[in-house]
């Protein structure tokens, strides 16, 4: 049973006509659900080493809803005259599937766990936030830009860490198996 048999679309497109077509008991199971399931981004394609990441995930991009940032390390080249400064990222990363849709055995259910850790060169205009001890994210956003560092990397928090900074080169550093494993 899938998401067509409830009368509401695949990528969340909640609007009037689809809100008003429902009625109240599916309105509330399905306001729920769609806070959780989100879309897949596209990989951006400044990522060095993205094809890691890729492969756990079944070729999708994930877009690190509720990931939850575990480490968070600035660091600056040895050599003062280099000026290189360095930012590691590890995130861990849950992906969760729906089972039961459309009866009240619904759940979610954890499939994939793991960490992923990103390393940042060249970084600029660098700002930080708000690093405790859960730091659960809504997303990581990477941008393309032009002059000086060409990538914006935006973390957005929901409880926790978040961050800003531009910088040269966006590298997955590694993928590991995740604190929860399936």
């Amino acid at each position: 049973m899938g998401y067509r048999n409830c009368g509401v679309v695949p990528n969340n497109a909640l609007n009037y006509r689809s809100l008003h077509s429902l009625d109240s008991q599916k309105l509330r199971f399905w306001l729920l659900v769609s806070l959780i399931v989100r879309p897949h981004m596209q990989t951006p394609r400044m990522i060095q080493g993205a094809t890691a990441l890729l492969a756990e995930f079944g070729g999708e991009w994930p877009n690190f809803h509720d990931a939850e940032v575990l480490r968070f390390a600035v660091e600056r080249a040895a050599d003062v005259d280099v000026g290189e400064v360095v930012v590691s990222l590890a995130v861990h990363l849950r992906r969760f599937e729906a089972r039961g849709v459309c009866t009240v055995n619904y759940h979610l259910a954890l499939v994939k766990s793991v960490v992923v850790d990103f390393r940042f060169t060249g970084v600029e205009d660098l700002s930080a936030l708000d690093f405790n001890h859960q730091n659960v994210l809504e997303e990581i956003a990477f941008s393309e830009i032009d002059g000086g560092a060409p990538v914006l990397v935006e973390v957005t928090g929901i409880y926790g860490f978040e961050g800003r900074w531009r910088c040269r080169t966006v590298e997955v550093a590694g993928v590991s198996r995740g604190l929860n494993e399936v």
